[in-house]
């Protein structure tokens, strides 16, 4: 913005001779006088500073004996003044202006932020069903529906906010923050079942009737917590038997054995032959590609090759929120084939840590609590292979209503 300033205000670029130019700048800085990118060159000091600025600095230079000779001038001021006597540029600067005013009242660009699982082509394809894309007017776009469709179409997008910023439509998104109602409804009786053979390591019984007690061994599919509630008589016989919804945390202590393979070779590329780079360009929606290539796609498929594609896009703007409505794409097209290469014992060692780092992470973030593991890499002449016993806490039940009111089993 400082540099668009000081193009409409002006700037020079001075240079001084003297034998104290301390006292000159001294002077500046005490009237508050701008100086920029100052400088020593052949015996002189050269600086900039802006041309209200410059008429200022007469008293300060008959002060100090110092002439300031200008060496260049920049600015639409000079423009203007070099160009007074011709026509056509002030008729081009007339015809710029209102071509740059139509212009400001289109979308050129659409910003997408905060879309983690949708891609930004998806939620474009969406708009673009929705009569919302670039070239459009901004006066016709509904930004309060656009929000709402959003929310509408994807179930996992809990707030969205659209706005105009110049000729940029501005969407931020936030996903995976939906309130999803709980599955198990308190009023539906039913037990805690056990998910994971083991032995309970810890219980606690919300409500319902505890079946098992730590140390107990069990087996998927046993009842922890009875969705039951018995009342009994003074004689210790049972009176009534209340079905609750059973609640509470049990903890298995269980083994996971682990046997996962790994192939000891992956695909890597060879390219073939050149590249051919084919230019593009779009302008107001419209793409007009230059050049051709030759790659004949069913040899390719014969000796086995493919193609790979890589695009540039390339955006032009007159500020950080004015597109223009000009795109230059350079599209790459590259031959290569896939060959397999053989990972060393080194990098399958060191692949096989990886795994087992991974898969001890993996436990973790599913609430379970690690104990011990003797888990290892097995290499191969074909591969390499993870294999092992991890002894850790998991959760150990769910909840299961019951399927006949009158079962306690």
């Amino acid at each position: 913005m400082s540099r668009f300033k000081n193009f409409l205000s002006g700037t020079l670029e001075c240079s001084i001779k003297g034998q104290s130019p301390e006292r000159f700048f001294n002077l500046c800085k005490s009237r508050r006088i701008e100086l920029e990118h100052i400088r020593e060159e052949k015996q002189q000091i050269l600086f900039s500073l802006t041309l209200d600025n410059y008429k200022r600095l007469r008293p300060i230079a008959r002060k100090c004996h110092i002439v300031p000779h200008i060496a260049v001038r920049r600015g639409l001021p000079f423009i203007l003044h070099k160009n007074r006597r011709h026509k056509f540029f002030f008729a081009g600067m007339a015809a710029a202006a209102v071509i740059i005013f139509i212009l400001s009242r289109f979308i050129w660009n659409i910003e997408i932020d905060g879309n983690l699982s949708h891609t930004d082509t998806s939620i474009i394809l969406f708009l673009r069903e929705k009569g919302i894309c670039t070239g459009r007017l901004k006066k016709n776009i509904d930004l309060d529906s656009l929000e709402e469709d959003l929310r509408l179409a994807y179930d996992d997008i809990s707030w969205v906010s659209a706005r105009i910023e110049g000729t940029v439509l501005k969407i931020q998104l936030e996903e995976g923050l939906v309130l999803t109602p709980p599955e198990d409804d308190e009023n539906i009786p039913g037990n805690i079942v056990a998910v994971q053979s083991g032995k309970v390591s810890a219980i606690v019984t919300r409500t319902g009737t505890a079946q098992v007690q730590v140390g107990d061994e069990v087996q998927a599919g046993d009842i922890l917590i009875l969705g039951a509630v018995d009342i009994y008589n003074d004689d210790d016989t049972i009176k009534t038997t209340h079905y609750v919804h059973g609640d509470g945390d049990v903890y298995v202590e269980a083994t996971y054995h682990c046997s996962d393979y790994y192939p000891g070779f992956y695909m890597e590329k060879n390219y073939m032959g050149s590249s051919v780079c084919v230019p593009g360009l779009e302008l107001f929606g419209k793409l007009f590609t230059f050049g051709n290539f030759s790659f004949d796609e069913e040899s390719n498929m014969e000796n086995g090759s493919k193609l790979e594609v890589t695009s540039t896009v390339t955006k032009y703007r007159l500020t950080p929120n004015f597109y223009l409505p000009v795109r230059l794409y350079m599209t790459k097209i590259r031959p290569y084939e896939t060959v397999p290469v053989k990972y060393t014992r080194e990098a399958m060692e060191a692949l096989g840590e990886e795994a087992i780092e991974q898969l001890l992470q993996n436990f973790e973030e599913a609430d379970a609590t690690v104990l011990d593991h003797n888990l290892s890499t097995v290499i191969s002449d074909t591969g390499y292979s993870v294999t092992g016993d991890v002894e850790m806490i998991v959760p150990g039940g769910e909840f299961r209503p019951f399927l006949d009111v009158g079962a306690r089993d």
